[in-house]
Parts: structure tokens; sequence; C-alpha cells
């Protein structure tokens, strides 16, 4: 009896929907609870490899409205500069930007979807950072090469 109330309780939990009513009784707003309807950003055929002096990440990132789109994590022993380059090409959604975040929240745009190829050079801050895709949904396929040098490592998600 007690484990038939607990998932009625469950079900009723997960199905109750919020309103607020206005002064006269009328229903302004119906709004169902999101428990289960979460959306996170995720990779399809996501590879990671060190290939002669460069650090490589590709794949295809369907970006969400979050921080999961995370290509590369960073550890630099001290301030340095390195090479990046690669290609994002857009299969849907919104533009995007990819970004390097330092170890103290600075974000350094890379490139944006306006390019499809690019190459530059990033400052890197001793400590841990992370490169990642930013902005609203979409889905691109996309190949970045970071320039291996002492005092900096790589790893992927």
């Amino acid at each position: 009896m007690k484990s038939r109330l607990a998932i009625f309780l469950a079900a009723a939990l997960l199905t109750a929907g919020c309103s607020t009513s206005s002064e006269d009784g009328s229903v302004k707003e119906n709004t169902r609870t999101k428990i289960l309807n979460v959306s996170s950003s995720y990779f399809d055929q996501f590879s990671s490899e060190e290939v002669e002096n460069a650090y490589v990440v590709k794949g295809i990132v369907h970006k969400e409205n979050d921080e999961n789109a995370v290509i590369a994590h960073i550890r630099a022993e001290e301030d340095v500069e390195i090479s990046i380059r690669g290609t994002m090409e857009k299969d849907s959604g919104a533009d995007t930007e990819l970004v390097y975040i330092a170890p103290d929240g600075t974000e350094t745009k890379l490139t944006d979807s306006s390019l499809e190829t690019f190459e530059t050079t990033l400052e890197i801050t001793a400590g841990d950072g992370v490169v990642r895709f930013k902005g609203k949904p979409a889905v691109y396929e996309f190949e970045v090469q970071f320039e291996v040098m002492d005092g900096v490592n790589y790893s992927d998600l």
C-alpha cells in the first residue's frame, strides 16, 4: 500500500502544473514542471589526440543553453602564448563562438561562426583554463589544433 501511495505521489508531482490567478479568479498562466525535459550540450564523433606538434580535437557539437560544450581543458605551468587553428562548420541553429576561459574567468574569443577556418595566437594564463563553445543552441562540426609545447598540458572532456 505504501509503495502504491509513493508511486501515486511521485506521478502527481511530475505532472503537476502551476498556475496564477488574477483577482477575478481567471487563470493567467499554466506551466508544467520541466523535471524530465532538460537539455544539455553533447558531442558526436568526438576524438582527441596528440599528432606531431599539435593537440587535435574534432567532432560534432550539439550546443544547448549551458556551459557543457567544453572541447579542451588546458593547464599551463606559466603564462605562455600558443598557436591555434581550426575549422567550424555550422550544420544548424544559431551563431556561436569558440572561447578560452582563463583560470580567473576572463574570456577570450578565438573565433565565431562568421569564419569557417581560423588561425590565431592565444595568451594562456598559468593554471587551469577551458576552451568551449558559447552561444545559443546550434550544431557545428569542428576540428581545432592547439600547439603543443613544454609546460602546457591538454585534456578532453
